[in-house]
């Protein structure tokens, strides 16, 4: 029994590493995207969509179109 508590410790330690890196790779990507969207703010309105259009980021390009309502 005392073996089964010592694997089960260790998965549960490995578990909350592997939830770490997760959240810390979300946090990392959400900085990213934020940066992104600060740079095509500061370009006028049909700048950005010109640029989202001509880099073919469509993730990046329909979360633009969607937050600032604007249809292709």
């Amino acid at each position: 029994m005392e073996g089964i508590d010592k694997v089960a410790k260790r998965l549960q330690e490995e578990r909350g590493k592997v939830a770490d890196i997760i959240r810390q790779e979300f946090a990392d990507r959400y900085v990213a995207v934020a940066l992104v969207i600060d740079m095509y703010m500061e370009l006028s309105p049909n700048e950005w969509y010109l640029s989202a259009t001509q880099e073919c980021n469509c993730t990046l390009f329909a979360s633009l179109q969607l937050r600032y309502n604007v249809h292709s």
